[in-house]
């Protein structure tokens, strides 16, 4: 991706160095090279050499300058991708981490636990370190403040039950196909939940969130109502 830049020339000031200003990758070497707009000219006509090839590539690595216009840009910005098909895309790197977007260094968890997915231990004492370190001048954790939630977590305490829950029946095998499941009635909520029959009969509640997160936290619900024996999805 860094090379298919080589000796590209796009509009000085235009959104698409947002995308591509060096460093905009783990290890990233790339330069810039100013460009006058007589100079620019002057390449297109002919008159003028593209900059020198600085050694760190062979003669017949060396791509011709490609001038883009301000429209030629903004498409090329829109698509991520140059003419030719080449795609604008860091290697999966912590470049492509949220804190790389100026102005934003919050950490992504789900990054974090696949970064030291080979070391749990150190994943682990990440994690309880950063529920108790509160953040400097606010009344949140640095886990809550890593989350993206408004409001700290507040420790549970936990109740030992007074009988135990009976466990809930085997379910039926999840839907292959759900474009296949026939709508029942609508249960209402915030997550538009529809009650569905497949063609064994068994039924299913299908829920769209407003976002991945508000799905995440009606799993988490369910989970939790299972545990206190509550017959939920």
């Amino acid at each position: 991706s860094h090379a298919a830049l080589n000796r590209k020339i796009f509009p000085a000031g235009h959104d698409i160095w947002q995308r591509i200003f060096p460093p905009w990758d783990w290890g990233c070497r790339c330069l810039i090279v100013p460009l006058t707009k007589g100079a620019v000219e002057r390449m297109q006509t002919g008159g003028m050499a593209a900059p020198a090839n600085d050694g760190s590539l062979l003669p017949t690595q060396i791509s011709k300058p490609e001038i883009y216009t301000a429209r030629e840009s903004d498409l090329i910005a829109t698509a991520q991708k140059l003419p030719d098909g080449t795609p604008l895309n860091h290697a999966p790197t912590w470049a492509s981490a949220p804190w790389s977007i100026p102005g934003n260094i919050r950490h992504d968890w789900p990054l974090i636990q696949k970064r030291y997915a080979h070391d749990p231990e150190a994943l682990e004492a990440f994690e309880k370190w950063a529920k108790k370190q509160m953040m400097p001048g606010q009344k949140k954790s640095v886990w809550t403040w890593i989350a993206g939630r408004a409001k700290s977590v507040k420790k549970v305490k936990q109740v030992k039950p007074v009988s135990e829950v009976k466990a809930a029946p085997t379910l039926a095998a999840f839907p292959a196909d759900v474009a296949k499941l026939k709508p029942v009635k609508k249960l209402g909520g915030s997550t538009g939940a529809m009650l569905m029959e497949d063609a064994e009969g068994n039924r299913w509640v299908m829920k769209k969130g407003a976002s991945a997160e508000h799905l995440r936290e009606e799993v988490l619900a369910d989970d939790l109502y299972r545990q206190l024996g509550a017959s939920v999805p």
